[in-house]
């Protein structure tokens, strides 16, 4: 099976916080460190690096859409399975074993949290992009094609974006990939047949998640740079949270 990993870093006029291709090339050197898997990234800014696959696009993103590049590009991918990683991460341990032919996505579930009293309540039912895998195949191609026509809908109509789960911090869910994919998930996953595999939440990479996972395989660069003192009057709503991760294996 043609395996890799796949890296969107793209620059716009509209989206300045951080260099997204230094970003990505620290992490492509991060995940070599550990795996042989061959890498694609995707970018519209001129890069020299001869060890990976370069393909150069145009930027879609636009002043409230900073993760159009994101969503409309993860189904150019080279590979017939594939695992996506943000920029921004750290990775820790080699993906080879995560691949397989039983799943259309292998996705990693969200933390729910209520941020302003620092309180994990465990996994909202919906998923997190930030790192996942998918096989390229007719379903999953309808899908990202219902992913796009999704993210623009969300585009045009900002009140369709309130947020749905019970976070009284965030009532307005940000236009973004995550966003598009788990709103296309709800209304067209069955009617595609698709299949979605856990993927561990070793693998999400973000807080609080990592400060509660014994021996999680990535970080993202913003949670590597965050103090421990930051979460340390984190509390978790129930210790089975953390006793059922064997069950996402």
């Amino acid at each position: 099976m043609n395996r890799g990993a796949l890296y969107i870093a793209t620059k716009s006029e509209h989206f300045k916080r951080g260099d997204y291709l230094k970003m990505a090339l620290h992490s492509i050197d991060s995940l070599q460190k550990v795996s042989k898997l061959p890498i694609t990234l995707i970018t519209n800014v001129p890069c020299d690096r001869d060890d990976i696959n370069v393909v150069q696009v145009e930027s879609v993103n636009t002043e409230k859409d900073y993760t159009k590049d994101k969503t409309f590009y993860m189904q150019h991918t080279p590979y017939e399975s594939t695992i996506f990683i943000d920029a921004d991460t750290e990775v820790l341990e080699d993906p080879e074993s995560l691949f397989g032919m039983d799943y259309d996505f292998r996705m990693p579930q969200g933390p729910k949290c209520d941020y302003k009293n620092s309180i994990w309540y465990g996994y909202w039912g919906g998923y997190t992009t930030c790192t996942f895998l998918y096989n390229k195949n007719q379903t999953t191609d309808l899908f990202f094609e219902r992913v796009k026509e999704t993210y623009l809908q969300l585009e045009k109509n900002p009140n369709a974006r309130i947020n749905r789960t019970p976070q009284p911090d965030h009532p307005w869910a940000p236009l973004n990939d995550e966003l598009a994919f788990n709103r296309a998930f709800k209304e067209h996953s069955g009617r595609l047949g698709i299949t979605i595999k856990p993927l561990h939440p070793r693998w999400v990479g973000i807080d609080p998640v990592v400060r509660f996972i014994d021996n999680v395989a990535i970080i993202h660069s913003r949670d590597l740079q965050a103090p421990a003192e930051a979460f340390a009057q984190w509390t978790v709503c129930d210790d089975t949270i953390i006793d059922d991760l064997s069950l996402w294996e």
